[in-house]
């Protein structure tokens, strides 16, 4: 199976999964919207209790007519079997139908995420609603990672971030913690200073010279907007810029990539 995880990102989520532990967040589901054949899905399986739930949203091999997109082509025989494959675990709760029925039917996981994955549709208004009903049902301490922010092929997931935190969460209850080429982590307000203080002693991001450092909110702003080529004055999406984050002005890690040294 060809995987579209980076090795940067299985460490990283292995590195975070260990601070979890080391800062006491909850126990909790563990799970993805939008698996595809289950690479990343695996990754954070591994990083599961023996207790707690597995969970797993898509459209699989019956609905691709609601993949809109075409953004993946989940076949739910290849997800299990690269599953039991990689970790052992047969007892996946799969969840068959389009991710944005789960906030319209108040669809319940299991038991409050400590690790979610939103890689569904990529579409901003799917993406959008994804982020709407996963913050609802986030453990303590829990981490939701977006798949595909600041991508030069996807545009939908920035453009949901930004009208999330425009018209959702002007308060910013949720708040970036991370973002990779590939991914972007976030963290409740309350817990997102824990994380950033406790990420500067461990690897890979204790060194100067690791993969990522310490930037500032206005630096993550510029990464999330790398790829729009301009600001579209008829607002069919939401504005470049975003609200005034809370004091202190929050820090986000950032990794050492082309859009942050244009910025800095």
């Amino acid at each position: 199976m060809q995987s579209m995880v980076t090795p940067l990102d299985t460490r990283l989520t292995r590195t975070l999964a260990y601070l979890q532990e080391t800062l006491g967040a909850s126990l909790g589901s563990v799970g993805e919207i939008g698996v595809h054949h289950g690479a990343y899905f695996a990754t954070l399986a591994a990083l599961a209790r023996p207790e707690e739930p597995l969970w797993a949203c898509d459209l699989f091999d019956h609905l691709q007519l609601h993949n809109l997109d075409h953004s993946g082509r989940g076949n739910a025989t290849i997800f299990l079997q690269t599953v039991r494959n990689l970790t052992g675990r047969t007892d996946v709760r799969m969840v068959a139908m389009p991710s944005y029925e789960l906030h319209r039917q108040s669809v319940q996981p299991p038991q409050p995420f400590r690790l979610l994955s939103i890689d569904g549709s990529h579409t901003a208004i799917n993406a959008f609603t994804d982020l709407v009903w996963a913050t609802r049902h986030v453990a303590r301490g829990g981490l939701l990672v977006v798949d595909d922010v600041a991508s030069p092929r996807w545009r939908g997931p920035s453009r949901a971030l930004r009208s999330y935190w425009h018209m959702h969460d002007r308060d910013y209850a949720f708040l970036p913690l991370l973002l990779t080429r590939k991914k972007l982590w976030l963290v409740h307000r309350s817990w997102h200073g824990k994380y950033v203080r406790s990420m500067g002693t461990v690897l890979p991001f204790a060194r100067s010279n690791g993969i990522a450092r310490k930037g500032l909110f206005r630096e993550f702003v510029a990464c999330l907007n790398a790829n729009e080529g301009f600001v579209n004055r008829t607002v069919d999406y939401a504005p470049l810029w975003l609200p005034p984050p809370p004091r202190p002005t929050p820090r986000v890690w950032l990794e050492r990539s082309a859009c942050v040294r244009a910025v800095r």
